[in-house]
């Protein structure tokens, strides 16, 4: 089986559009055959918004339904990648999420729109198909700066590994 890979990095992208829901999913999403037979598809967002890890929820279900393996690559700090295993191995239940989102990158003082209750949930789902059975795995790519950047410039120079 192929395995898929969904990355969402920090740029604009216009969303594909949705239409009857099908194999199990909450909707299908209208694209192009070719789409499918894609070993990676680099998908932009503007951080903060319901509707893009909504979309790539729906996204990883018709792989997944097509019997595909997936990795979900989202862009939160490395560091987080032991919590979000620990999350992904659990019985999701609310203990399990609280204690996921008790470390510091989830803190309501930090919002960057990569820590919202919509990635939350996105991570809740993408759990709940892993317990079912489905093949989903979740990565966490961002590189954590030993220091906040300064300025947009900084941000902007910083470089982003994949």
């Amino acid at each position: 089986m192929q395995r898929s890979l969904f990355v969402l990095l920090l740029t604009c992208v216009a969303l594909l559009a949705h239409s009857n829901a099908s194999a199990g999913c909450d909707k299908a999403i209208e694209a192009p055959a070719s789409l499918y037979m894609q070993k990676v598809i680099v998908l932009g967002e503007l951080h903060g918004t319901k509707e893009i890890p909504r979309f790539v929820e729906q996204l990883t279900c018709q792989f997944l339904a097509l019997g595909k393996a997936v990795t979900v690559a989202l862009e939160l700090p490395s560091t987080e990648q032991a919590s979000l295993d620990e999350f992904m191995q659990s019985r999701g239940a609310d203990t399990d999420r609280k204690k996921m989102l008790s470390t510091r990158f989830w803190s309501k003082t930090l919002r960057f729109g990569t820590n919202s209750e919509a990635v939350a949930d996105l991570i809740a789902a993408l759990r709940q198909r892993k317990f079912d059975g489905q093949k989903v795995e979740l990565l966490a790519f961002d590189f954590v700066p030993s220091t906040p950047p300064r300025n947009n410039r900084t941000i902007r120079d910083r470089p982003r590994f994949i």
